[in-house]
């Protein structure tokens, strides 16, 4: 069996723009009319060099009436559009895909928890090994984390160290499978089952077994476990598919 591992690229992009448009207006209120002092501020200042009787022959300006100004907000091409603000917004939360705590199958009596595990060398120098945890079911490193493409492996022992997957060869088409994940729970249902002879087979069949675990391009939940419940010369192998 050879080993296998899985990347994966998590790429968020956030993009954000905005556009304000500030016009300045400046409004000149004029003088009350009948206001000498308050026309003659703003009647135009003669030229130093100008007699004083030119600048009496100069015309008075005129006071401009208020009902005439325009004061209203608006651009030389058209009415000033203001930006919509939305008061609140709502923003979905994105699941985070996380490796599995727990695993329960009701229909057998399986709730358990899960641990992540790998491989080592075996101890008769025959290849590599699972190294499966006590007490526990093990979800194998690489393997599809829930909710993503791919093939979920978990393994556990059926005769020794806690017996988690003692019953895991009952299991049949249309149990109930679930796992527990990032705060979510993972439906699955038995597709199919399989009890494969393992021990003193030929490499071929060996690794046909192996293929089970193996990455692939649908979503899958494989549990693995030995059998009989005296001895290790099978493999059992159950495929779940998602809800």
């Amino acid at each position: 069996m050879h080993r296998f591992a899985l990347l994966i690229v998590l790429a968020i992009a956030v993009l954000g723009s905005g556009c304000t448009s500030v016009i300045s207006v400046q409004v000149i209120t004029p003088p009350p009319a009948g206001d000498a002092t308050a026309l003659s501020a703003t009647a135009p200042v003669a030229d130093s060099d100008a007699s004083p009787a030119q600048a009496a022959s100069e015309p008075a300006a005129s006071t401009p009436d208020p009902s005439t100004i325009d004061v209203s907000l608006s651009a030389p091409d058209g009415p000033v559009a203001m930006p919509v603000v939305p008061i609140s917004a709502t923003v979905e939360p994105t699941a985070i895909p996380s490796v599995p705590t727990r695993i329960v199958a009701p229909a057998i009596g399986l709730d358990a928890p899960v641990v992540e595990i790998g491989w080592a060398p075996a101890a008769d120098g025959s290849g590599t090994e699972w190294q499966l945890p006590d007490n526990a079911a093990g979800f194998q490193y690489g393997s599809a984390l829930p909710g993503q493409k791919g093939n979920t492996v978990i393994a556990g022992h059926h005769n020794i160290k806690g017996k988690v997957f003692a019953r895991v060869h009952e299991l049949v088409r249309g149990d109930e499978v679930d796992l527990y994940a990032g705060g979510q729970v993972f439906h699955y249902r038995v597709d199919d089952s399989f009890i494969l002879p393992e021990r003193g087979m030929p490499t071929a069949q060996r690794l046909q077994n192996a293929s089970w675990i193996a990455p692939t391009s649908d979503d899958r939940l494989t549990l693995v476990t030995c059998w009989p419940p005296n001895d290790n010369s099978y493999r059992v192998i159950v495929v779940a598919r998602p809800e």
